[in-house]
C-alpha cells in the first residue's frame, strides 16, 4: 500500500507493476490485496488518486483542474471528471467552486 501511495500519480501504473515489485503474479497480488483490504487494487489506486486530487483542488486553489488531474495520475480532465462523478456524484468543477464550504482534515 505504501508503494501505491508513493506512485499513484504515474499514469501507466498497473497491477503488473505492483506485482513485479513484490514478486507475485498479478492475480495472486489481487487476491491477497482484496483479502486484506476488502477492495480491489484498481479501486484502491483510483480512490488514492481521487483523494489526492480533492486535497490538491481544495488546498491549491490557483491550480487548474487539468493540471491537478494530470498530476494525480489521470490521463486528462474528462477522465478525472468521470470518476469524480461516479464516486461523488459531482464533477470536479463543482468541488473547485464550492471549495470554501469544504474543510480538509
Amino acid at each position: 500500500m505504501t508503494n501505491i501511495k508513493v506512485n499513484y500519480s504515474e499514469q501507466n501504473i498497473t497491477p503488473q507493476t505492483f506485482a513485479d515489485i513484490v514478486f507475485l503474479s498479478p492475480s495472486r497480488l489481487a487476491s491477497l490485496f482484496k483479502e486484506q483490504t476488502g477492495s480491489s487494487l484498481s479501486k484502491y489506486l483510483l480512490w488514492t488518486r481521487l483523494r489526492q486530487a480533492i486535497y490538491m483542488t481544495l488546498s491549491e486553489k490557483d491550480r487548474s483542474l487539468t493540471d491537478i488531474a494530470y498530476d494525480t495520475g489521470f490521463y486528462d480532465l474528462p477522465q478525472f471528471n468521470k470518476y469524480m462523478y461516479e464516486m461523488f456524484g459531482m464533477p470536479s468543477k463543482a468541488l473547485k467552486f464550492n471549495s470554501d464550504l469544504i474543510v480538509i482534515y
